[in-house]
């Protein structure tokens, strides 16, 4: 019998290549480019069927924002990782890596579906928007587009707009306010861990960068 590796981040993203839906609504070329200079005008953003709200969170690399999202019509909340490539101008370094960054994340968490105390991805789609970018203090259109691929995860960021997630704490900000933690929250804390642990390797996936700033908890 051969014995069966886990597997490695990469190796990982091409065991399940993702399958991405289009909401793509095309605006006319001729009058994007007579936008560039422009003030943008205040509006709700939207991403397919998600308004987009504040941003939440920094990101390793510049092509890639995260943000608050709300499903339209509905108080469900989620986080919003949005990549943007510019269209008609040639692919950088950075968009590259922001291709490669969301794809693996996404394989990896279509293998890690319905495993508890794993973050959950709903949606992925694929769709156009106008591209802005500051000056002066102030966000005008350039006048091109962008195809944003939009990657929809649980949201365990606590914000103004819901309670649902008021009550998680960062754990390593938790660790730090407490400089201490008893005996019992710890044991908590990281039975927890090693679980979830446990589950990634029943799915064969080893995590090798584990940090305490990646947990959320519900303090004692």
């Amino acid at each position: 019998m051969k014995r069966s590796h886990p597997l490695t981040l990469d190796q990982a993203s091409q065991a399940s290549k993702p399958k991405i839906r289009s909401e793509s609504r095309k605006p006319r070329s001729t009058n994007i480019q007579r936008l560039a200079g422009t003030a943008v005008k205040p509006h709700v953003r939207r991403a397919g069927k998600y308004l987009i709200g504040p941003k939440l969170g920094a990101s390793p690399v510049k092509s890639i924002v995260h943000c608050l999202g709300r499903r339209d019509g509905t108080d469900q909340y989620f986080q919003l990782k949005i990549l943007s490539l510019t269209q008609g101008s040639k692919e950088t370094q950075d968009e590259r890596q922001g291709k490669m960054l969301l794809h693996t994340e996404h394989s990896l968490l279509s293998l890690l579906d319905g495993v508890a105390g794993v973050v959950q991805k709903h949606d992925m789609f694929i769709d156009t928007a106008l591209q802005e970018e500051e000056s002066a203090g102030r966000p005008i259109y350039t006048g091109k587009k962008v195809r944003r691929v939009v990657l929809v995860l649980d949201c365990l960021a606590p914000h103004d707009f819901s309670t649902s997630t008021r009550t998680l704490v960062n754990l390593q900000h938790h660790v730090i306010k407490e400089k201490k933690l008893s005996e019992k929250e710890t044991l908590v804390i990281f039975y927890n861990v090693i679980d979830i642990v446990e589950n990634l390797h029943k799915k064969n996936i080893v995590h090798r960068d584990l940090k305490l700033g990646e947990h959320r908890v519900k303090p004692a």
